[in-house]
C-alpha cells in the first residue's frame, strides 16, 4: 500500500513537471542573443474602450513596458528599450487590446488585461501572440485599488511576454 502511494506520489510529479516544462526559463546558452528593442509605452489599440481613469491614472503601458524589459533581461535575453534602435535589432510591437476594470478595487469584480503582439526582423513579422491575465484581487483584495490590481495583471503578463521571447512563434496563446 505505500509503495502504491510513493509510486502514485512520484508519476503526479513526473506529469505536472512535463505539464510545466513550457514555462520553464531556457540556459543563457540557448537564447538568442540579437538584441530585442521594446518602445518605453505599450499603446492601447486604436477603438478600444478604455475608462478614461485607467488609461490616465493606471500607467499600464509604461508598466507593460517596464516589467517586459525586467523580466527579459532576467529570462537572459538582450533587452533594449526605447532610444535608438540598431537595425540588426528585433523589434517587438505589443498593444494592449482590451481591459476589464470598474473602478472600486475588487468590490468591483475581477480585473482583466488582455494583449496582443508580434516580433519583426528585418520589418518581417516572425512571431505573434495574444496574451490574457485577470485577477480577482487575492488576498487582502479589500484593501487594494483597481490600478494596483490591474497592475498585477500586467506585471504577470510580461513575465508571460519574455518567456515567448525565449522561444517566439507564430500565434501564440500566452497567460490564462
Amino acid at each position: 500500500m505505500k509503495k502504491k502511494f510513493v509510486l502514485y506520489g512520484l508519476l503526479l510529479v513526473v506529469v505536472v513537471a512535463a505539464g510545466c516544462r513550457s514555462q520553464r526559463i531556457r540556459p543563457a546558452e540557448l537564447v538568442d542573443k540579437t538584441p530585442v528593442y521594446i518602445s518605453d509605452f505599450v499603446p492601447f489599440k486604436k477603438g478600444i474602450f478604455v475608462r478614461d481613469a485607467i488609461r490616465q491614472e493606471c500607467k499600464l503601458g509604461e508598466k507593460l513596458s517596464t516589467f517586459i524589459n525586467n523580466y527579459g533581461r532576467k529570462y537572459h535575453l538582450n533587452m533594449v528599450k526605447g532610444g535608438k534602435r540598431d537595425k540588426s535589432a528585433r523589434l517587438l510591437k505589443v498593444a494592449i487590446s482590451n481591459v476589464q476594470g470598474f473602478g472600486g478595487g475588487a468590490w468591483s469584480g475581477a480585473k482583466v488585461v488582455m494583449i496582443e503582439g508580434e516580433l519583426l526582423k528585418n520589418g518581417e513579422v516572425i512571431a505573434t501572440f495574444r496574451g490574457r491575465r485577470s485577477t480577482g484581487g487575492g488576498a487582502f483584495a479589500a484593501f487594494k485599488g483597481t490600478c494596483s490590481l490591474l497592475g498585477r495583471t500586467v506585471k504577470a503578463l510580461g513575465s508571460d511576454v519574455a518567456l515567448w521571447l525565449q522561444n517566439p512563434v507564430m500565434g501564440a496563446h500566452i497567460g490564462e
